[in-house]
């Protein structure tokens, strides 16, 4: 600081302390960076995809469906649709996670497919959704085919609804339905086996 305005007399006071003095302090700051964070993340304990699991997850995703959609726009069309073919992929890795995770035979897990129209062709539905078509071994007998998602709306006026329309031998049915028919035909073979 210049020693010319430290004597200055015309100096104004401070105008806290009202003192005409000028103090002059040096101090040293040391800068400390310290970095944190914290993990949250979904673990094998708490959410196991064993078979159990599979079938909640597709009944959460068929009820979903079930409700009215809030709007028809292409975009929560294509959601419904990707939320059906999860529906149908889980019950089509069931057969997997029964036999190789919760030590059902596979004679018996084959067995309900087979006496089940709707499973097996839920079954094949999962097959088309995760791989694509054509299939090279048809559970249900026939080629099953997806047609484009629609929302739908009864009457004039009414809450729009999810529809997504699939073939199979030779007739049309609602995807949704299918899924739910399967969902609940497989809750009787999971509660037999004791797993729900």
């Amino acid at each position: 600081m210049d020693p010319i305005v430290a004597q200055d007399p015309d100096r104004a006071p401070c105008p806290r302390c009202g003192s005409p003095n000028i103090a002059i302090a040096v101090g040293i700051a040391e800068e400390i960076n310290i970095a944190s964070g914290i993990a949250i993340g979904v673990g094998p304990a708490d959410y196991a995809r064993d078979a159990t699991r599979r079938w909640e997850d597709a009944d959460a995703e068929a009820h979903a469906l079930e409700q009215p959609l809030p709007d028809s726009s292409r975009e929560t069309l294509l959601d419904a649709q990707r939320r059906l073919y999860a529906a149908f992929i889980d019950l089509w890795s069931l057969r997997e996670a029964l036999f190789a995770e919760a030590g059902i035979a596979r004679r018996s897990v084959d067995d309900v497919i087979e006496a089940s129209a709707v499973i097996a062709l839920a079954h094949d539905l999962g097959n088309v959704a995760r791989h694509g078509s054509p299939l090279r071994r048809l559970r249900s007998g026939h080629q099953p085919i997806f047609h484009q998602p629609l929302a739908t709306r009864a009457g004039s006026g009414g809450p729009w609804k999810f529809r997504l329309d699939v073939e199979h031998d030779g007739t049309t049915a609602d995807g949704v339905g299918i899924a739910r028919r399967a969902i609940d035909e497989w809750r009787d073979a999971l509660t037999h086996w004791g797993l729900l």
